[in-house]
């Protein structure tokens, strides 16, 4: 239960949902305070009991050592510096402590837990995102273009005119065929209706469209079947018949039969050019004190752990009710502001590969130069210095 200040009272506020291998109640056997939470089923539950000697005596050690080590960790950062000690005893209950071995992804790929924010306590870890490349050459150089298929093309004057205008003059257009052909069904119309009896047909005529109207909204599967000669139909199935030879079909097939058909518009999907790479960039590195998991872009990301890494994780939802000052939001702000887009890393592809080829042309240039004969290789170089180099392109 929380004190909302806008309705003056107190309104109780989900915590969250526990699965297996959680456990809950034993916040108020270690402080010695009464229940601060309720929990209720949300399904069928086997739960298993401790009373508070026996509790003491098997997990009381190690609860305390799991909650000391969360409060050393929220020490680290000065984000929980105002937290009060109720404030900070939920954040014990609800944190977790996670370690990652050297090239562990932490997030991205369908995997890391969603929802929760990372605090990197120790060790070292990069993000790494893929850009779908189209390289192409021309006259011996190759040239390079990214290509994003999730990000829309950017509209001129002249497509935002024919996008939004360009409706409304089709609109008009279908508005006047549309009357056009009103007006010729019309005459049609009357001019069989002269034809026939326009007393009796008429009547009968119109009083049988609309209850065909009427049961057609009810039941997909009624048909309208009619001969020129306004007689109904031999091959057509039972059914009632009306004058003027209009006839409404039963539904064929029991109920339950039935098979149901679902239209959707889906748009055009393009076919990837065949030209195209995919090429891995290191966006930032992480040190301990970073933190990520506040909602930034995420998409073609993902964080590998360069070092052996160890992370607390708190919910977002836990922290956006303790947002002083609003800081989350603004650490997640400072996050998409300094983090490189995707058409800054792209830039800086295209200016490394233009500066590795220069350099190949340039070594290629003196050497062809010199008359003596050069038998060294990229195997003479030493491995250490080929990584670095690497590196360095990369």
């Amino acid at each position: 239960m929380i004190y909302d200040e806008l309705l003056q009272q107190y309104v109780s506020v989900d915590i969250g949902t526990m699965h297996s291998g959680d456990m809950f109640g034993e916040v108020s056997l270690l402080h010695n305070i009464p229940r601060t939470a309720t929990c209720t089923t949300a399904g069928h539950c086997e739960l298993l009991v401790l009373m508070k000697e026996d509790f003491k005596n098997v997990l009381q050690a190690s609860v305390q050592k799991q909650w000391d080590e969360v409060k050393r960790a929220m020490s680290a950062f000065t984000y929980f510096d105002a937290l009060d000690e109720v404030a900070r005893r939920e954040g014990c209950i609800v944190a977790k402590m996670k370690s990652y071995l050297p090239n562990e992804t932490l997030l991205g790929d369908g995997v890391g837990v969603h929802n929760f924010v990372y605090f990197i306590l120790s060790g070292r870890c990069q993000m790494i995102e893929s850009l779908q490349v189209i390289v192409s050459t021309r006259l011996g150089h190759k040239y390079y273009s990214l290509y994003d298929p999730y990000v829309p093309k950017e509209e001129s004057e002249q497509d935002f005119d024919t996008k939004y205008f360009g409706a409304y003059k089709d609109l008009i257009k279908d508005s006047k065929s549309s009357q056009v052909r009103d007006s010729m069904d019309s005459s049609a119309v009357k001019a069989e209706s002269s034809k026939r009896d326009s007393s009796r047909g008429g009547s009968i005529l119109k009083s049988s469209v609309q209850r065909n109207m009427s049961v057609d909204s009810k039941c997909t599967n009624v048909t309208i079947v009619t001969k020129e000669d306004g007689r109904p139909s031999k091959e057509s199935g039972r059914g009632d018949v009306f004058e003027g030879g209009i006839e409404l079909l039963e539904p064929t097939g029991a109920p339950e039969l039935r098979t149901s058909v679902r239209l959707s518009l889906l748009a055009e999907t393009t076919k990837p050019p065949r030209n195209i790479k995919t090429y891995f960039m290191q966006v930032c590195q992480f040190n301990p004190g970073s933190s990520f998991g506040f909602g930034e872009n995420m998409r073609d990301r993902r964080i590998v752990a360069l070092t052996h890494v160890d992370c607390m994780l708190l919910p977002m939802i836990w922290l956006l009710q303790r947002n002083t000052a609003n800081i989350w939001t603004r650490i997640q702000h400072y996050l998409e502001k300094k983090i490189p887009t995707k058409k800054q890393l792209f830039k800086e592809f295209v200016s490394s590969r233009r500066w590795q080829e220069f350099r190949e042309e340039l070594v290629d240039d003196v050497v062809s130069r010199s008359n003596t004969v050069n038998w060294t290789s990229v195997h003479d170089v030493p491995y250490s210095i080929r990584m670095e180099e690497m590196v360095d392109i990369a």
